[in-house]
């Protein structure tokens, strides 16, 4: 922004205006910026908090600082105090998990798809893990952590998740049981294809994109 952060009052008429340098409380930033006597300035920093509010809930914090102070990036991946810290309140600390599951579910594009079955469908709602056997075959080429479509037998699309492998590790073991998955995989790695904290689950009555 334009300026260095959130005023405790216009910094043009009050000499002694601060910066508000962290809080959880953006109504309290808002009642700030609609005291202060520019309209467009005011306007501009409601847009602001109106985004640092829709990423506070989901447990993320924001940073408002100013863009014309040289170094201030720097400064704040130095972790030094800089513009304004909004914090997730308190009763959003338990959704930083949902952030990243939302993040997962508004991505425009997806690197592949895995289609699975009723079974491993029914698993993954009720929060478990994509096993090996329940994948019927691979759509496309991903790579791992890379967020692939799972889709019904049907070729609907009904979840989103990130792979935890490339796609020629799960087509050689997509079908199998978990201790064969293990024994093919080796260096005792797990044989989870996709974690259910890393899984969103779509509206089944969505036609696919």
């Amino acid at each position: 922004t334009d300026v260095e952060g959130v005023y405790t009052a216009d910094p043009a008429r009050h000499p002694d205006a601060r910066i508000v340098e962290r809080t959880t409380s953006i109504a309290a930033l808002r009642r700030l910026c609609f005291a202060k006597r520019d309209a467009e300035s005011t306007g501009g920093m409601a847009t602001k908090l109106d985004a640092a509010e829709r990423v506070q809930s989901y447990g993320i914090p924001t940073v408002i600082l100013g863009g014309r102070v040289s170094g201030a990036l720097e400064a704040l991946f130095d972790r030094h105090p800089v513009g304004t810290l909004i914090e997730p309140a308190a009763d959003d600390a338990g959704a930083a998990l949902d952030a990243r599951r939302h993040w997962i579910a508004v991505q425009t594009r997806v690197a592949g798809a895995l289609v699975v079955d009723e079974g491993a469908l029914a698993a993954l709602e009720r929060r478990a893990s994509l096993l090996p056997s329940g994948i019927v075959r691979i759509e496309g080429r991903f790579r791992r952590g890379d967020i692939v479509a799972v889709k019904d037998p049907s070729g609907r699309e009904r979840g989103r998740g990130v792979a935890r492998f490339d796609d020629w590790e799960v087509e050689r073991v997509r079908g199998l049981h978990t201790s064969e998955a293990r024994h093919l995989l080796g260096s005792g790695r797990s044989a989870w294809v996709v974690r259910p904290d890393q899984f969103v689950l779509m509206n089944a009555g969505e036609d696919e994109a």
